[in-house]
C-alpha cells in the first residue's frame, strides 16, 4: 500500500504575523476587511459585506448571529458569501451544498466557533429542526434506532456548538417563521444601478484576483477572539433604545440579541 503523505501546514513568517497584528490594530479595520471583499469580486452591496464580516467576526461570541441573504436567482447572492467567508480560515468554514434530516447530529466535531454555510436555505429544509436546536440551545443529543443480529437497540449521539449560519434564498421560498426569527434578512442589491454597475465592470478588460495577502486576513480574523469580560454594556444607552422598539412583536426579544451581539462585533474591531 502507497504510504499517505502527511499534509504540510502552512505557517507565516514572522513578518506575515505582524502584518496581521498590524492590520487588527488599524482603527479603519473593518472598513478595510469590507474593502478587501469588495477586490475579491464583489460590486456594491457594501451593507452585506458589513453584516457578512461582522457576523462571521461575531462567530466566537455567546450567541453567533445567523444570516439570510435574499435575492432573485442571478443576483450574486452565493459570490457575495463566496467572497466574504474567504477573510476567515479555512478550518472555520463549513460549506454544504445540503443538509438531510439527521445529518447534523451525526456528523463529527464541534461545530462552535464555526460559519455553517448552506448554499440554498430550501437544501437544508430537512434538517432545520436540529439546526434550529444548534442555533438556539448549541446543542444536539439525538437517540436513534439500531439492529444487530436480529436484536433491535438504540444509540445516542450528541453534537455540540451554535454555528454562525448563512445562507441563501429567493422571494419565491417561503421561510418558516420558527426560521425567519433565528436569522437577520437582509436583501441583495437587485436596483438597475447595480445591475449596470455589473455589467459595466464586466465588459471592462478581466482582471486576476490578488489573493496573495489572504492568510494574513485569515490570521487577523483569528486572532480576533470574543473573551468574558471584554465589552461593557451602556445600560442608559441600550434602555433607550429599548423603549423605542417595536415591542408588539416577540421576535423582538431575538432580534435584540443580534443588535448587541453586531454591537459588540464592532466594539472588538
Amino acid at each position: 500500500m502507497a504510504k499517505s503523505k502527511k499534509r504540510k501546514k502552512t505557517r507565516l513568517s514572522k513578518i506575515d504575523m505582524e502584518k496581521a497584528v498590524s492590520l487588527l490594530n488599524d482603527p479603519l479595520f473593518l472598513y478595510k476587511a469590507c474593502r478587501r471583499i469588495g477586490k475579491l469580486g464583489v460590486i456594491g452591496e457594501q451593507r452585506n459585506r458589513v453584516i457578512l464580516a461582522l457576523a462571521g467576526i461575531a462567530r466566537t461570541f455567546p450567541k453567533p448571529p445567523s444570516v439570510l441573504i435574499k435575492g432573485p436567482t442571478s443576483s450574486g447572492k452565493s459570490t457575495l458569501v463566496r467572497a466574504a467567508l474567504q477573510l476567515f480560515p479555512p478550518h472555520c468554514v463549513v460549506e454544504r451544498a445540503g443538509l438531510s434530516e439527521k445529518a447534523l447530529a451525526h456528523g463529527k466535531g464541534s461545530l462552535a466557533n464555526k460559519i455553517l454555510f448552506i448554499h440554498e436555505y430550501r437544501c437544508g429544509k430537512a434538517a432545520q429542526q436540529l439546526l434550529r436546536l444548534l442555533q438556539s440551545e448549541g446543542k444536539i443529543v439525538h437517540e436513534f434506532t439500531t439492529l444487530g443480529l436480529g436484536k433491535r437497540g438504540t444509540r445516542t449521539v450528541q453534537r455540540v456548538g451554535s454555528p454562525v449560519v448563512i445562507t441563501n434564498t429567493t422571494p419565491e421560498v417561503k421561510v418558516f417563521e420558527d426560521d425567519a426569527t433565528r436569522f437577520l434578512s437582509s436583501d441583495v442589491d437587485a436596483s438597475p444601478s447595480q445591475n449596470l454597475a455589473i455589467v459595466t465592470a464586466r465588459a471592462q478588460e478581466p482582471r486576476s484576483v490578488n489573493r496573495k495577502d489572504l492568510p494574513i486576513w485569515q490570521t487577523a480574523m483569528s486572532l480576533l477572539k470574543y473573551k468574558k469580560g471584554d465589552f461593557e454594556h451602556p445600560p442608559k444607552w441600550l434602555k433607550y433604545v429599548a423603549k423605542h422598539l417595536p415591542l408588539d412583536n416577540v421576535r423582538v426579544r431575538r432580534d435584540w440579541d443580534r443588535l448587541l451581539t453586531f454591537s459588540s462585533a464592532i466594539a472588538l474591531c
